[in-house]
């Protein structure tokens, strides 16, 4: 509950942020668009072919004087009087018309041409910060809407779309089980009970037994919205291929050494259910686990400020996520010739009969829920980083499947070790969940289209349902077939179905491409 909360007032941090939306991240409103004169053909952004000049300044020769000012200065008040702007030429780096720069030449330019001296003099980013918090009437105009910058050799970004793709290998948490395997001294004839001083966990309890490693691909497709390129909608999602961890316990054909899966009767006494045990029964227990995650987002992102080589932008979006944990256990033993009484739902069986018993447990989870997040965008020459910070908020949909079986020949009854009649069935709820996301990515720009990227992820997702947590070691005898108190038709309480909650994570690097057109 304490970690649901934190999570909350993040998220009431971030719809602080995302609210603001007209305003900058020093709480000052965003200045509206200076008075300008129209914009003239061939400058795809928006800014005025003209320098500001400050009150009080001589006019040049041949400016208009300000309607009801007499004389030739800057009338109060009037910071932004038009003065025309000089033609410039010669030698200096490249430069795009599509950029939106400090100064604009008196005519129509095309892609490749140059500016005097290089470049143009910018300010520091504290500066600009700074003038802008002392007074924002101050600040220049294009400091809020200044676009990407990129390296002053690259050509003019003028994409309207972009790609992504990586591949991802992320670690997962794995689910806590209780002891479902052990083995002890074949002449103890209790091996196995976990009251026994010899008996030794194979697997279970500290041992875990989900999948921790999956790999696959992230993907992102966005796009500009608008021409000043403050609003873009992304569609996002990852997709980790299925994984499969597998156990394999057993004993020779004299039953050696003694395996078999600890439960606990209904009084609290220590039992296990033997599938090899010396001269008794010869088999083997095969444990299959597995999982499979992937998720798909579609976010809204504006921008709220934008500096020489510093973007914030605020996301908004809906977000979807799929979790399929399950977990199987398949006996398969033979009656040895030395076994004593061996029954089949309760019938004596000879020596020499298969037992076949299968548990399965099929846990699914889905989330639907909205999504509020930052993303701040640092450039420097064809370096960018990137950090994002998301946090959705939705519900949880539950779905458990789970099934027992033990056959003998063509003969098959409902209930096999841990899964029996009391927990055998489909159960759903429901449940609020908070999915916060942080990332990270470092890019280096190939060409002005083409990026490579590498990164770090992390996801958490609380109260899903896991299988292994749902295993319930303590057995009613009465109810399981191949026992000898087996009673036909009786249900008992347990093992019962607890529907176990617990969160998820996933960590883990990617490395990919961007490209844009």
């Amino acid at each position: 509950m304490k970690r649901t909360s934190v999570w909350l007032a993040l998220g009431m941090v971030l719809m602080g942020a995302s609210a603001g939306f007209g305003q900058t991240p020093f709480g000052y409103p965003m200045h509206p668009a200076m008075p300008r004169a129209p914009y003239p053909p061939g400058y795809p952004y928006a800014m005025p072919p003209y320098a500001p000049l400050p009150p009080g300044a001589p006019l040049p020769p041949g400016a208009p004087s300000a309607p009801g000012w007499p004389g030739a200065s800057v009338p109060p008040g009037m910071p932004y009087v038009v003065a025309p702007m000089p033609t410039y030429s010669g030698p200096g780096p490249m430069r795009d018309a599509g950029e939106p720069y400090l100064v604009q030449p008196d005519g129509p330019r095309s892609n490749g041409s140059r500016l005097p001296g290089g470049s143009e003099p910018k300010k520091k980013l504290t500066e600009r910060i700074a003038d802008f918090v002392n007074d924002p009437r101050d600040a220049e105009p294009y400091a809020l809407y200044e676009g990407r910058r990129y390296p002053a050799e690259a050509k003019n970004d003028n994409t309207q779309i972009w790609v992504q793709a990586s591949y991802i290998h992320w670690w997962v948490r794995r689910d806590n089980s209780p002891a479902l395997v052990t083995t002890g001294d074949p002449a103890n004839p209790l091996a196995g009970r976990l009251d026994q001083p010899d008996t030794v966990v194979l697997l279970g309890n500290n041992t875990k037994v989900s999948p921790d490693e999956l790999s696959g691909i992230h993907a992102t497709v966005g796009m500009w919205l608008d021409q000043e390129r403050l609003q873009s909608l992304e569609v996002t999602g990852f997709w980790l291929g299925k994984a499969n961890r597998g156990y394999s316990f057993e004993g020779d054909a004299n039953g050696i050494p003694p395996f078999g899966q600890p439960v606990v009767s209904p009084d609290g006494q220590e039992r296990v259910l033997l599938f090899s045990a010396p001269n008794i029964l010869s088999g083997r227990l095969d444990v299959h686990a597995g999982l499979d995650f992937h998720g798909l987002e579609l976010n809204f992102a504006r921008n709220l400020l934008r500096l020489d080589s510093c973007s914030v932008d605020t996301i908004v979006g809906a977000r979807y996520m799929y979790l399929n944990d399950f977990l199987t256990m398949n006996q398969n033993f033979t009656v040895l010739p030395a076994a004593g009484n061996v029954r089949f739902a309760g019938n004596p069986q000879p020596p020499g009969t298969n037992f076949v018993l299968a548990d399965s447990f099929n846990m699914t989870n889905r989330f639907y829920g909205g999504t509020i997040g930052a993303r701040v965008n640092v450039t420097h020459g064809r370096l960018i980083a990137t950090a994002v910070a998301k946090l959705s908020l939705g519900a949880t949909a539950h779905v458990a499947v789970i099934d027992g079986t033990t056959s003998v020949g063509a003969n098959t009854a409902t209930g096999g070790s841990l899964a029996q009649a009391s927990n055998i069935g489909r159960f759903t709820n429901s449940d609020f969940s908070v999915v916060p996301e942080f990332s990270i990515t470092l890019g280096y720009y190939l060409t002005p289209r083409v990026r490579m990227m590498v990164g770090y992820n992390f996801i958490d997702w609380s109260r899903t349902w896991r299988a292994a947590s749902q295993v319930d070691r303590v057995l009613d005898a009465r109810q399981a077939p191949s026992t000898d108190p087996f009673i036909p038709g009786f249900v008992g309480t347990r093992p019962s179905f607890a529907a176990s909650r617990t969160d998820f994570w996933a960590q883990g690097i990617s490395i990919g491409l961007e490209l844009k057109y």
